[in-house]
């Protein structure tokens, strides 16, 4: 698999843990189970544009890293 799949897979995957945690909240807060709701201003989409980014990257850090102790 090259690194540029896994890096597509880790995006997909980061974008969907986001959004299941999003709607986790919201289902929470419409249920009467939390009194906050998540407000969506530019704060909010730069921790979660950082987030997608650094744990994207972290996973192509670990891969590159296996990938490379598995050659030797």
């Amino acid at each position: 698999m090259s690194t540029n799949s896994v890096l597509i897979v880790a995006i997909l995957c980061n974008l969907a843990y986001q959004a299941i945690i999003l709607i986790i909240v919201w289902l929470a807060y419409f249920l009467n189970f939390q009194d906050f709701m998540v407000v969506m201003d530019k704060f909010y989409w730069f921790n979660f544009g950082w987030s997608v980014l650094a744990n994207s990257l972290a996973i192509i850090i670990g891969y590159s890293i296996i990938k490379t102790l598995r050659q030797k």
